[in-house]
């Protein structure tokens, strides 16, 4: 198994799609798997009252595409948890759209554009820990080796034009996942 624990809430998208992107992703490129299977716990979506993340349908979204691409798209979604109807409703329609072949809905222009300073910490730890087991994380085992693959991955996001919003939240931090091999 690989498991990640972040510090807190506040983590949305990117924060997500960077953990996939450095860590749980290449875990699974190495795995190989013939089947995926999700238990889908949608309590980090944006307005739920136990995650406190802010992981929004697009982001669920994005993610199931990246899970499509593994074991020839065989891919399982089991709901598991969720805590605000309208967060699930709307984030599990968004992963059931992409598991029919439509794309991710575009994002949020609310949407952080980086992932949080408080996410490379925990996926560093993770990617460190886990790299005695999974040998395609030693190449960012070292912090060094971490924040060089970091600032690529952040480079590589898309710019895109912010719409002005009055009254924005400051943002907590970290992610959780866990992938069971």
């Amino acid at each position: 198994s690989l498991n990640g624990r972040g510090r807190g809430g506040g983590a949305g998208d990117q924060d997500y799609l960077a953990a996939w992107a450095l860590v749980v992703g290449p875990v699974v490129a190495a795995f190989r798997p013939e089947v995926v299977l999700v238990s889908a716990g949608f309590d980090a979506a944006e307005g739920d009252p136990l995650g406190g993340c802010r992981l929004t349908p697009h982001g669920y979204a994005r993610l199931t595409e990246e899970l499509m691409r593994y074991a020839g798209g065989r891919c399982v979604i089991a709901l598991e948890g969720g805590y605000n109807t309208r967060a699930t409703s709307e984030a599990a329609a968004a992963c059931l759209r992409v598991l029919l072949g439509e794309p991710a809905p575009a994002p949020d222009p609310f949407a952080a554009l980086w992932p949080l300073k408080e996410s490379a910490a925990a996926i560093f730890a993770t990617a460190a820990a886990q790299a005695p087991y999974w040998p395609v994380l030693e190449s960012i085992a070292t912090k060094e080796a971490f924040d060089a693959r970091w600032q690529e991955h952040k480079e590589a996001i898309p710019k895109q034009p912010r719409p002005q919003r009055s009254g924005r939240k400051k943002r907590g931090g970290g992610i959780d996942f866990v992938l069971v091999t």
